[in-house]
């Protein structure tokens, strides 16, 4: 097995969270047009085309919906659509996480089906100087799960699929259709018969063997011993961004001893693989 060269990433519901999708779920409702016809309109217009700015971007979603020309529903449009953007939060241990994998000589990639303004906070949250290649779909002109838009990704890292480990909160786009390219992949979420994430920071506890063979370091419900004492992590969490030390990722965990004891423990992983 070929080893792990690079990692390519999903932005929303990987990286990013949206919490406020107003306009993806209002400006249909605005216009009273058919929800069929505004899946119809993100899938053919907004996240396969380009454009300028936030204005043009909803008057193409108003256009296609047979609603353009209101100066009123382009002024509610748009205010959707400002709010939910300014609404998109990031991973709490995203930069960790990101700089863990880039110190340790991984390249990394983005592909995300997405419109035009949802660059923004991939921009403004600071994720973009992470990443050695980022795809969009609506630069690219084509969406996952097409394979061509994995193959410019793959050739814009100089990654051959085999060596390329995709993860995502989809299992279509993120697992089933890199697989059937040759990559490896990771569910973020929960499927029957299949290796998952419960979120991003679990990427933390992943080991990389030089032949290729994935495994986990640790995880919530392994059996650990602590000293002579031996039980089982309750829980397992990696510490935000803000406060992560210089030389190490850190998690706070809960240590349940089969003597009914527990404690609060601390993990640290190395961020230099030499160390």
């Amino acid at each position: 097995m070929k080893p792990i060269q690079a990692l390519l990433f999903d932005l929303y519901g990987t990286l990013l969270h949206i919490t406020d999708a107003g306009f993806q779920r209002g400006v249909a409702k605005l216009v009273r047009a058919p929800r069929g016809r505004w899946a119809e309109v993100l899938r053919e217009v907004l996240l396969v085309r380009p454009f300028p700015d936030r204005d043009a971007f909803v008057r193409a979603a108003l256009e296609g919906l047979g609603a353009a020309g209101s100066p009123e529903f382009l002024a509610q449009s748009r205010t959707l659509l400002d709010q939910e953007l300014a609404s998109v939060l990031a991973e709490p241990s995203v930069h960790s996480v990101l700089g863990f994998w880039k110190r340790r000589g991984l390249r990394l990639g983005l592909l995300t089906n997405s419109g035009s303004p949802f660059r923004e906070p991939f921009e403004a949250l600071g994720l973009a100087q992470h990443f050695d290649a980022a795809v969009f779909s609506c630069d690219a002109g084509i969406k996952k799960p097409d394979p061509a838009i994995y193959r410019r990704l793959l050739a814009a890292l100089a990654v051959a699929p085999e060596a390329a480990l995709m993860v995502g909160d989809s299992l279509a786009n993120d697992v089933a259709a890199p697989e059937a390219l040759g990559l490896r992949a990771l569910l973020i979420g929960s499927a029957v018969g299949r290796p998952t994430l419960d979120s991003l920071s679990d990427l933390a506890w992943l080991h990389l063997a030089a032949d290729g063979e994935m495994s986990r370091l640790v995880a919530t419900g392994a059996p650990v011993r602590l000293g002579a004492r031996s039980g089982k992590l309750r829980t397992l969490d990696l510490l935000p961004d803000s406060a992560q030390g210089r030389y190490n990722l850190v998690a706070a965990a809960e240590f349940g001893g089969d003597d009914g004891v527990c404690e609060r423990l601390f993990l640290k992983r190395f961020r230099h693989p030499e160390a």
